[in-house]
């Protein structure tokens, strides 16, 4: 009898379903009382699905990102290069000779600074191998305060 209700129990278990996310960051924290792994999203509490559409209904945040330009910056705007993006262990900013003497922020989905720096060459490294996987809001301002904003992935 044991064994049966065993065999119950594992049968039972591979089609049980914990909840389901849609992940955007996530990573782990650790301190002196012990390590915890988190991870930031949305719940998807209910997936509807016909023959046309399907949704994941729970909270919904819209969030859209995009370069922002200023005119007088860049001529072209194209011209500053950004890669590889998605990064792993940091990205190159490529500027044209016209943007020199411009500086760098890196932030956060929750705007807090991780990094500043001056492009003072045409092309620059930023580590972010220390970062947790996610996005990142890269602003590139020149001496005239005129700035461009970028998203930059972090894998």
């Amino acid at each position: 009898m044991k064994i049966f209700i065993l065999h119950l129990f594992l049968l039972s278990a591979t089609s049980m379903n914990a909840q389901s996310d849609a992940v955007a960051s996530g990573g782990t924290a650790s301190g002196t009382t012990g390590t915890s792994t988190y991870t930031v999203g949305q719940t998807a509490y209910r997936y509807e699905r016909n023959n046309q559409h399907s949704s994941n209904e729970g909270m919904q945040q819209p969030f859209e990102i995009r370069p922002l330009t200023t005119a007088g910056f860049s001529d072209n705007p194209t011209a500053i290069k950004i890669y590889p993006n998605p990064a792993f262990s940091g990205f190159y900013i490529a500027l044209p000779e016209t943007a020199a003497n411009s500086e760098y922020t890196l932030i956060d989905t929750n705007g807090k600074t991780l990094r500043k720096g001056k492009l003072t060459e045409t092309e620059t490294f930023v580590r972010v191998s220390e970062f947790t996987s996610g996005i990142y809001i890269l602003n590139i301002t020149d001496a005239n305060r005129k700035s461009n904003s970028y998203k930059i992935i972090k894998k």
